[in-house]
């Protein structure tokens, strides 16, 4: 059902396709991708303008999932949520490869049939998912849409309308009346596009301040709708929705007029197949009406509830995800009771004293300095039987330079710790600064 409301052009509505996705291959683990994924949400930029949301949008849909790719050709995806997924199952994430756990086949689409906004939100809705890859005509990824990033390139495209109708009619006026008339027509249609942003909405509604219903738009196929939006235009709300559900709207787009502010609820709405959860906004529009956005909540509730149930499981899960999460090192070292190296993961930067290849399976005690090597097995000793994390330091001679680590020890199971390792030479180096400049 869609009523009253302004499509995009094919080149328009290409604007909704975030470019640049995250693009992996099969054979990198999935704690590698999730790294890479952090790594694109702690480079995002804050800025709250226009601009800005559409430019945090856009890092949270490349952030959220990535694509596997062979010989430029789409071979699976794999989402935040299935990475939630993996870990409650207690999978070990840093040996599983994303050839193993993606989702494949994909659902994508064409560029070239890329033309209809709300087929295409129909098909993310259709197949419950909130990432499209988009291909060209090679079957290459060019990049993904998500439902945000449509609808925002539909108030992005209808504010720049506006704004390009309000500068022709700026030409034509000629006098100071008809240019407060034209602001005034920017400025709620500003209001307008705001509200689009501020929310994803699956109904829109224009209501006045007495409960009179004057437009209806609705971007969902599957949204429930209490009765026919075209024989509601002009009734009321209490002649259409329960009593109690009427009486909370309207004394909620009364507060809204009263305060020139937002309102915000939920409500539970009943119908034959069950209880629908929505979201209800209620933004003032002009004087004496608002626009109400309401969005079925449903699945994020049920997503809000998975996600604090997997909260609580990754509480009981292996410490070596906590401290790989918590924490970038420059060095991870797996080492079992013994001394004995098992496994190296290596930043590209960091300089080290041996060959790790060469260094997996020999011991410790053959490889550093003995009293820094008796140093490492204590602590690893003292880590395991308390099952507690140890912190030292210690001083390697690197390239004719004295280089400074921290050293964290990490309980991986009974018998093998996580070694942490960050070269912390560069703090340690302005803390003596300060303290001799005091």
């Amino acid at each position: 059902m869609i009523i009253n409301t302004q499509v995009l052009t094919p080149l328009e509505l290409k604007s909704a396709i975030v470019r640049d996705p995250l693009i992996v291959k099969p054979d990198m683990t999935v704690m590698e991708v999730i790294a890479q994924m952090s790594g694109v949400r702690a480079g995002g930029d804050s800025t709250k303008d226009v601009h800005g949301q559409r430019e945090e949008l856009y890092l949270e849909a490349r952030s959220s999932c990535v694509l596997v790719v062979e010989d430029q050709q789409l071979l699976g995806i794999l989402t935040e949520r299935d990475i939630v997924r993996l870990s409650v199952q207690q999978y070990s994430l840093e040996h599983l490869a994303m050839g193993e756990v993606m989702i494949s086949p994909v659902i994508s689409l064409q560029e070239s049939a890329l033309t209809d906004l709300f087929s295409t939100i129909n098909l993310l809705q259709q197949h419950n998912i909130c990432h499209l890859p988009i291909l060209d005509d090679q079957n290459q990824v060019i990049g993904i849409v998500t439902q945000e990033s449509l609808l925002q390139a539909l108030a992005s495209q209808e504010l720049s309308r506006q704004v390009t109708l309000l500068e022709q009619r700026q030409e034509q006026l000629d006098s100071l009346e008809e240019c407060r008339q034209a602001q005034e027509a920017l400025r709620r249609s500003e209001a307008h596009q705001r509200a689009l942003m501020s929310a994803i909405p699956d109904l829109m509604m224009r209501i006045d301040r007495d409960g009179v219903y004057l437009e209806f738009i609705a971007s969902s196929y599957n949204f429930y709708v209490f009765g026919n939006p075209l024989e509601m235009l002009g009734d009321t709300l209490f002649n259409t929705m329960p009593l109690p559900l009427a009486q909370k709207r309207l004394d909620s787009i009364h507060l809204a007029l009263a305060t020139n502010t937002v309102q915000i609820y939920e409500q539970e709405f009943p119908y034959d197949h069950g209880i629908q959860l929505e979201e209800v906004r209620v933004v003032p529009y002009s004087e004496d009406e608002v626009l109400v956005l309401v969005r079925e909540i449903s699945e994020q509730q049920a997503v809000l509830r998975e996600r604090q149930q997997s909260e609580l499981a990754l509480q009981q899960s292996e410490a070596n995800q906590r401290a790989l999460i918590s924490a970038i090192p420059d060095l991870i070292i797996r080492m079992n009771r013994q001394g004995v190296y098992l496994e190296f993961f290596a930043s590209p930067n960091f300089p080290i004293v041996c060959n790790l290849a060469e260094t997996v399976g020999t011991n410790v005690l053959g490889t550093l300095p003995l009293d820094v090597a008796h140093k490492r097995i204590e602590f690893i000793e003292l880590a395991l039987q308390t099952n507690t994390i140890q912190i030292y330091e210690q001083e390697f001679l690197v390239d004719n330079r004295v280089q400074t680590e921290e050293v964290r020890m990490v309980p991986y199971n009974e018998d093998e710790v996580l070694l942490l390792v960050r070269d912390i030479s560069e703090q340690q180096a302005a803390l003596q600064e300060r303290k001799q400049a005091e």
